[in-house]
C-alpha cells in the first residue's frame, strides 16, 4: 500500500493498472502454484473450494476498486489494461497503446513471461463439472475459459 500511494502521489510516474478479466483463472493459477510448492513439483489440478474462491473474488474486486478510487481521488491519469487484451488477438495494438501512454516510440514487444497453466480453466480443478455448475449459479459461465475477459470486461467495474 505504501508503494502504491507513493507512486500515485508522484506526478512524474506513469500509472498502468494491469488486471485479469477472469478472476477464476487468477485463483486457479495461485492455487496450483501453492500446491506445486507444497508438493515440490508440478501439479495439474487442485480441489475447488467455493467459499475460498468467494473470499478471493471479493478481495480481488475490492483491491482493484481501491486502486482505481485512489488514482481518481488523486486526479491522476492512468492506463488500465488486462492480461487478456495483452495476450489476445489485439495484443500488438494494446502494446502500441501502452507505449504511446508512456511516451515511447512504437516498437514490437515480446513478453518474457511464459504461460504456465492450461487454457482449460475448469481442467485446472478436480471435479470440473462442479466448478462449471458453480459458475452457472453465479452467472459467470464465461469464466470457464481462459479467453474470458478479452473484451476487457472483468469483475472490476472500472475502466
Amino acid at each position: 500500500a505504501d508503494v502504491r500511494r507513493y507512486l500515485i502521489g508522484d506526478t512524474a510516474a506513469k500509472l498502468i493498472v494491469l488486471s485479469r478479466g477472469n478472476p477464476l483463472a487468477v485463483f486457479a493459477s495461485n492455487r496450483i502454484a501453492c500446491a506445486a510448492r507444497a508438493a515440490g513439483g508440478p501439479v495439474a489440478s487442485v480441489p475447488f473450494d467455493e467459499e475460498r474462491f468467494r473470499r478471493f473474488l471479493a478481495n480481488y474486486e475490492r483491491n482493484f476498486a481501491r486502486i482505481h478510487d485512489e488514482i481518481a481521488g488523486a486526479g491522476r491519469d492512468h492506463l488500465a489494461t488486462t492480461y487478456e487484451r495483452l495476450r489476445g488477438a489485439e495484443g500488438a495494438a494494446e502494446d502500441a497503446r501502452i507505449l504511446d501512454f508512456l511516451g515511447a516510440a512504437p516498437h514490437p514487444l515480446a513478453s518474457a513471461t511464459r504461460k504456465r497453466n492450461s487454457d482449460d480453466i475448469l481442467g485446472r480443478f478436480d471435479g470440473p463439472a462442479g466448478v462449471r455448475a458453480f459458475l452457472e449459479r453465479i452467472g459467470r459461465p464465461d469464466w470457464a475459459t481462459d479467453r474470458a475477459g478479452e473484451d476487457g470486461a472483468g469483475p472490476v467495474p472500472r475502466p
